[in-house]
Protein backbone atom coordinates (compact mmCIF):
# COMPACT_ATOMS: atom_id res chain seq x y z
CA UNK A 1 0.00 0.00 0.00
CA UNK A 2 3.00 2.29 -0.40
CA UNK A 3 3.81 4.29 -3.36
CA UNK A 4 2.89 8.35 -4.20
CA UNK A 5 -0.64 7.23 -4.56
CA UNK A 6 -3.21 7.89 -1.49
CA UNK A 7 -4.49 4.38 -1.39
CA UNK A 8 -7.36 5.37 0.82
CA UNK A 9 -8.20 7.83 -1.69
CA UNK A 10 -7.84 6.18 -4.67
CA UNK A 11 -10.16 2.93 -3.04
CA UNK A 12 -12.71 5.84 -1.62
CA UNK A 13 -13.08 7.20 -5.48
CA UNK A 14 -14.17 3.77 -6.41
CA UNK A 15 -17.82 3.39 -7.58
CA UNK A 16 -19.76 0.30 -6.24
CA UNK A 17 -22.58 1.38 -8.78
CA UNK A 18 -20.44 2.01 -12.19
CA UNK A 19 -20.40 -1.13 -14.02
CA UNK A 20 -17.08 -0.87 -15.67
CA UNK A 21 -15.66 -0.75 -11.83
CA UNK A 22 -16.82 -4.09 -10.44
CA UNK A 23 -13.71 -6.22 -12.28
CA UNK A 24 -11.69 -3.41 -9.96
CA UNK A 25 -14.17 -3.66 -6.92
CA UNK A 26 -13.73 -7.52 -6.91
CA UNK A 27 -10.41 -7.46 -7.51
CA UNK A 28 -9.57 -5.11 -5.07
CA UNK A 29 -11.63 -7.15 -2.41
CA UNK A 30 -9.55 -10.06 -3.39
CA UNK A 31 -6.27 -8.41 -2.56
CA UNK A 32 -7.31 -6.50 0.71
CA UNK A 33 -8.87 -9.74 1.96
CA UNK A 34 -5.44 -10.77 2.67
CA UNK A 35 -4.68 -7.75 4.75
CA UNK A 36 -7.57 -7.78 7.56
CA UNK A 37 -4.48 -5.65 9.65
CA UNK A 38 -4.67 -3.23 6.63
CA UNK A 39 -7.08 0.11 7.77
CA UNK A 40 -7.94 0.49 3.98
CA UNK A 41 -9.08 -2.86 4.19
CA UNK A 42 -11.45 -3.08 6.51
CA UNK A 43 -12.86 0.93 5.49
CA UNK A 44 -13.19 -0.77 2.17
CA UNK A 45 -15.04 -3.60 3.37
CA UNK A 46 -17.23 -1.36 5.73
CA UNK A 47 -18.46 0.24 2.64
CA UNK A 48 -18.87 -2.75 0.47
CA UNK A 49 -21.39 -3.91 3.07
CA UNK A 50 -23.42 -0.86 3.61
CA UNK A 51 -23.19 -0.38 -0.48
CA UNK A 52 -24.65 -4.17 -0.67
CA UNK A 53 -27.60 -3.12 1.78
CA UNK A 54 -28.30 0.33 0.23
CA UNK A 55 -28.75 -1.80 -3.53
CA UNK A 56 -31.22 -4.00 -1.65
CA UNK A 57 -33.10 -0.83 0.14
CA UNK A 58 -33.55 0.73 -2.97
CA UNK A 59 -34.83 -2.35 -4.90
CA UNK A 60 -37.17 -2.68 -1.84
CA UNK A 61 -38.56 1.10 -1.89
CA UNK A 62 -38.69 1.40 -5.57
CA UNK A 63 -40.46 -1.39 -6.87
CA UNK A 64 -41.76 0.52 -10.28
CA UNK A 65 -37.97 2.40 -10.75
CA UNK A 66 -35.62 -0.27 -10.16
CA UNK A 67 -31.79 0.41 -11.58
CA UNK A 68 -29.58 -2.53 -12.83
CA UNK A 69 -28.24 -4.70 -10.10
CA UNK A 70 -24.80 -6.33 -10.64
CA UNK A 71 -25.69 -9.39 -9.02
CA UNK A 72 -22.39 -10.95 -9.88
CA UNK A 73 -20.87 -7.98 -7.90
CA UNK A 74 -22.99 -8.71 -4.88
CA UNK A 75 -22.64 -12.17 -4.92
CA UNK A 76 -18.95 -11.73 -4.65
CA UNK A 77 -19.17 -8.95 -1.53
CA UNK A 78 -21.47 -11.64 0.31
CA UNK A 79 -18.64 -14.14 -0.10
CA UNK A 80 -15.39 -12.41 0.36
CA UNK A 81 -16.88 -10.18 3.26
CA UNK A 82 -18.36 -13.21 5.18
CA UNK A 83 -14.05 -14.36 4.69
CA UNK A 84 -12.12 -11.56 5.55
CA UNK A 85 -14.93 -10.59 8.63
CA UNK A 86 -13.49 -13.97 9.99
CA UNK A 87 -10.43 -12.94 10.26
CA UNK A 88 -10.98 -10.34 12.30
CA UNK A 89 -11.71 -9.48 16.56
CA UNK A 90 -15.32 -9.62 17.70
CA UNK A 91 -15.04 -5.89 17.49
CA UNK A 92 -13.91 -5.32 14.20
CA UNK A 93 -16.33 -7.94 12.78
CA UNK A 94 -19.41 -6.51 14.25
CA UNK A 95 -18.42 -3.23 13.02
CA UNK A 96 -18.14 -4.38 9.32
CA UNK A 97 -21.35 -6.92 9.97
CA UNK A 98 -23.32 -4.32 11.29
CA UNK A 99 -25.26 -2.59 8.18
CA UNK A 100 -25.91 -6.60 7.16
CA UNK A 101 -27.32 -7.82 10.74
CA UNK A 102 -29.94 -4.48 10.58
CA UNK A 103 -30.49 -5.51 7.49
CA UNK A 104 -32.56 -8.55 8.79
CA UNK A 105 -35.59 -6.96 9.67
CA UNK A 106 -35.69 -6.33 5.79
CA UNK A 107 -33.81 -8.72 3.65
CA UNK A 108 -33.62 -11.66 5.56
CA UNK A 109 -32.93 -14.34 2.52
CA UNK A 110 -30.11 -11.79 1.50
CA UNK A 111 -28.81 -11.67 4.95
CA UNK A 112 -29.42 -15.57 4.98
CA UNK A 113 -27.04 -15.87 2.21
CA UNK A 114 -24.53 -13.99 3.61
CA UNK A 115 -24.57 -16.52 7.24
CA UNK A 116 -24.66 -19.46 4.85
CA UNK A 117 -21.07 -18.05 3.81
CA UNK A 118 -20.03 -17.52 6.89
CA UNK A 119 -21.25 -21.12 8.01
CA UNK A 120 -19.11 -22.57 5.17
CA UNK A 121 -15.43 -20.57 5.99
CA UNK A 122 -15.98 -21.28 9.53
CA UNK A 123 -16.07 -24.86 8.83
CA UNK A 124 -12.73 -24.52 7.88
CA UNK A 125 -11.52 -22.36 10.93
CA UNK A 126 -10.98 -23.91 14.09
CA UNK A 127 -10.87 -20.69 16.15
CA UNK A 128 -12.93 -17.54 15.30
CA UNK A 129 -15.43 -14.49 16.25
CA UNK A 130 -18.40 -17.14 13.92
CA UNK A 131 -20.24 -16.99 16.93
CA UNK A 132 -20.51 -13.42 17.73
CA UNK A 133 -21.93 -12.93 14.57
CA UNK A 134 -24.25 -15.95 14.84
CA UNK A 135 -25.66 -14.44 17.67
CA UNK A 136 -25.84 -10.99 16.35
CA UNK A 137 -27.80 -12.16 13.87
CA UNK A 138 -29.71 -14.74 15.62
CA UNK A 139 -30.84 -12.02 18.08
CA UNK A 140 -31.89 -10.12 15.20
CA UNK A 141 -34.40 -12.55 14.02
CA UNK A 142 -35.81 -13.22 18.03
CA UNK A 143 -36.56 -9.56 17.89
CA UNK A 144 -37.97 -8.90 13.46
CA UNK A 145 -40.94 -7.63 12.63
CA UNK A 146 -41.98 -11.26 10.42
CA UNK A 147 -40.89 -13.29 13.59
CA UNK A 148 -44.48 -13.69 14.38
CA UNK A 149 -45.78 -14.13 11.38
CA UNK A 150 -43.24 -17.32 10.60
CA UNK A 151 -46.81 -19.68 10.96
CA UNK A 152 -47.23 -18.57 7.44
CA UNK A 153 -45.90 -19.60 4.36
CA UNK A 154 -42.68 -16.99 4.18
CA UNK A 155 -40.09 -18.75 2.19
CA UNK A 156 -37.60 -15.98 2.91
CA UNK A 157 -37.70 -16.20 6.74
CA UNK A 158 -37.95 -19.76 6.68
CA UNK A 159 -34.45 -20.01 4.71
CA UNK A 160 -32.85 -17.31 7.18
CA UNK A 161 -34.25 -19.52 10.14
CA UNK A 162 -33.05 -22.43 8.43
CA UNK A 163 -29.45 -20.63 8.30
CA UNK A 164 -29.73 -19.71 11.79
CA UNK A 165 -30.03 -23.51 13.03
CA UNK A 166 -27.25 -24.56 10.65
CA UNK A 167 -29.72 -26.13 7.82
CA UNK A 168 -26.55 -26.20 5.65
CA UNK A 169 -26.14 -29.45 2.86
CA UNK A 170 -23.73 -31.34 5.24
CA UNK A 171 -22.21 -34.79 4.04
CA UNK A 172 -25.15 -37.51 4.80
CA UNK A 173 -22.93 -38.88 7.90
CA UNK A 174 -22.51 -35.69 9.50
CA UNK A 175 -23.66 -36.04 13.09
CA UNK A 176 -21.57 -33.47 14.61
CA UNK A 177 -20.20 -30.06 13.98
CA UNK A 178 -16.58 -29.50 15.66
CA UNK A 179 -17.57 -25.21 16.10
CA UNK A 180 -20.68 -26.44 18.21
CA UNK A 181 -18.31 -27.47 20.82
CA UNK A 182 -18.78 -24.99 23.86
CA UNK A 183 -21.67 -23.26 21.72
CA UNK A 184 -24.55 -25.99 21.17
CA UNK A 185 -26.83 -24.17 23.95
CA UNK A 186 -26.82 -20.92 21.70
CA UNK A 187 -29.31 -22.84 19.35
CA UNK A 188 -31.40 -24.39 22.09
CA UNK A 189 -31.74 -20.74 23.39
CA UNK A 190 -32.86 -19.08 20.25
CA UNK A 191 -35.44 -22.30 19.88
CA UNK A 192 -36.70 -21.05 22.69
CA UNK A 193 -37.07 -17.53 22.05
CA UNK A 194 -38.44 -17.88 18.41
CA UNK A 195 -42.54 -18.42 18.54
CA UNK A 196 -43.16 -22.15 18.61
CA UNK A 197 -43.79 -22.79 14.78
CA UNK A 198 -43.70 -25.32 12.17
CA UNK A 199 -41.42 -23.43 10.63
CA UNK A 200 -38.70 -22.78 13.79
CA UNK A 201 -39.71 -26.69 14.62
CA UNK A 202 -38.70 -27.66 11.37
CA UNK A 203 -35.36 -25.96 10.97
CA UNK A 204 -34.97 -27.14 14.80
CA UNK A 205 -35.69 -30.54 14.72
CA UNK A 206 -33.35 -30.59 11.69
CA UNK A 207 -30.55 -29.16 13.28
CA UNK A 208 -31.15 -32.08 16.37
CA UNK A 209 -31.37 -34.74 13.41
CA UNK A 210 -28.37 -33.84 11.78
CA UNK A 211 -25.10 -32.27 12.87
CA UNK A 212 -26.81 -31.40 16.20
CA UNK A 213 -27.40 -34.85 17.71
CA UNK A 214 -24.82 -34.39 20.63
CA UNK A 215 -27.31 -31.95 22.12
CA UNK A 216 -29.72 -34.73 22.23
CA UNK A 217 -31.04 -36.03 24.50
CA UNK A 218 -30.83 -32.76 26.81
CA UNK A 219 -32.40 -30.99 24.11
CA UNK A 220 -35.67 -32.90 24.33
CA UNK A 221 -36.59 -31.14 27.20
CA UNK A 222 -36.53 -27.86 24.52
CA UNK A 223 -38.82 -29.64 22.41
CA UNK A 224 -41.29 -30.77 25.00
CA UNK A 225 -41.89 -27.13 26.21
CA UNK A 226 -41.97 -26.04 22.52
CA UNK A 227 -44.86 -28.54 21.54
CA UNK A 228 -46.60 -27.52 25.00
CA UNK A 229 -46.92 -23.83 24.37
CA UNK A 230 -48.02 -24.48 20.57
CA UNK A 231 -50.66 -26.18 18.20
CA UNK A 232 -48.62 -29.89 18.90
CA UNK A 233 -50.67 -31.77 16.28
CA UNK A 234 -50.70 -28.70 13.62
CA UNK A 235 -45.91 -29.41 14.11
CA UNK A 236 -46.50 -32.88 14.25
CA UNK A 237 -48.61 -33.39 11.02
CA UNK A 238 -46.10 -31.56 9.53
CA UNK A 239 -43.88 -34.96 7.67
CA UNK A 240 -40.61 -33.21 7.80
CA UNK A 241 -41.28 -32.37 11.24
CA UNK A 242 -42.59 -35.78 12.61
CA UNK A 243 -39.59 -37.68 10.70
CA UNK A 244 -36.93 -35.59 12.60
CA UNK A 245 -38.40 -36.23 16.15
CA UNK A 246 -38.99 -39.89 15.36
CA UNK A 247 -35.46 -40.50 13.52
CA UNK A 248 -34.36 -38.27 17.07
CA UNK A 249 -36.13 -40.09 19.14
CA UNK A 250 -35.62 -43.81 17.67
CA UNK A 251 -31.94 -43.58 18.71
CA UNK A 252 -32.37 -43.47 22.53
CA UNK A 253 -36.07 -44.73 23.28
CA UNK A 254 -34.95 -48.27 22.38
CA UNK A 255 -31.03 -48.11 23.28
CA UNK A 256 -31.10 -45.81 25.98
CA UNK A 257 -34.27 -46.33 28.47
CA UNK A 258 -32.76 -46.30 31.31
CA UNK A 259 -30.86 -42.89 30.52
CA UNK A 260 -34.29 -41.56 29.12
CA UNK A 261 -36.54 -42.32 32.33
CA UNK A 262 -33.90 -41.34 35.32
CA UNK A 263 -34.39 -38.08 34.74
CA UNK A 264 -38.16 -37.12 35.44
CA UNK A 265 -38.08 -33.61 33.61
CA UNK A 266 -36.40 -35.13 30.28
CA UNK A 267 -38.72 -38.32 30.52
CA UNK A 268 -42.06 -36.24 30.59
CA UNK A 269 -40.73 -34.56 27.68
CA UNK A 270 -39.92 -37.87 25.93
CA UNK A 271 -43.72 -38.51 26.79
CA UNK A 272 -44.88 -35.17 25.27
CA UNK A 273 -42.96 -35.50 22.20
CA UNK A 274 -44.46 -38.83 21.73
CA UNK A 275 -48.04 -38.07 22.49
CA UNK A 276 -47.47 -34.76 19.93
CA UNK A 277 -46.72 -37.08 17.56
CA UNK A 278 -49.44 -40.09 18.05
CA UNK A 279 -51.93 -37.42 17.73
CA UNK A 280 -50.34 -36.04 14.46
CA UNK A 281 -50.58 -39.47 13.27
CA UNK A 282 -47.57 -40.95 14.01
CA UNK A 283 -48.16 -44.82 14.09
CA UNK A 284 -43.94 -44.95 14.48
CA UNK A 285 -44.18 -42.74 17.54
CA UNK A 286 -47.16 -44.82 18.71
CA UNK A 287 -44.98 -48.52 18.88
CA UNK A 288 -42.53 -45.83 20.55
CA UNK A 289 -44.75 -45.19 23.19
CA UNK A 290 -45.95 -48.34 24.15
CA UNK A 291 -42.35 -49.89 24.38
CA UNK A 292 -41.22 -46.47 26.65
CA UNK A 293 -43.61 -47.00 29.20
CA UNK A 294 -43.52 -50.85 29.35
CA UNK A 295 -41.17 -51.79 32.32
CA UNK A 296 -38.41 -53.32 31.43
CA UNK A 297 -38.40 -57.06 33.50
Amino acid sequence: MNGELNASDELAQLDFDDLTSSQAVETILAILNHHPNWDESRDFYLRATRWLVGVWEHDRHNFTNHRERNHWLERDVLHFAARFILKLSGSEALQISTPLIDAVDNHPKEVGDFLAELIIFANHNPVDCFWEIWQALADKAVSASWTEGLGNERPFEQSFINNIFLGMDWKDDARHWRRLDGHAHRLDEVAQQLPATAPCMLAYSGFLCGIGQQSLPESFKVVGSLLKKSSAIQITSNSSISFNLETSLRRFVYSQPHRLKSDPVLRDSILNILDALIAGGSSSAYQMRDDFVTPIE
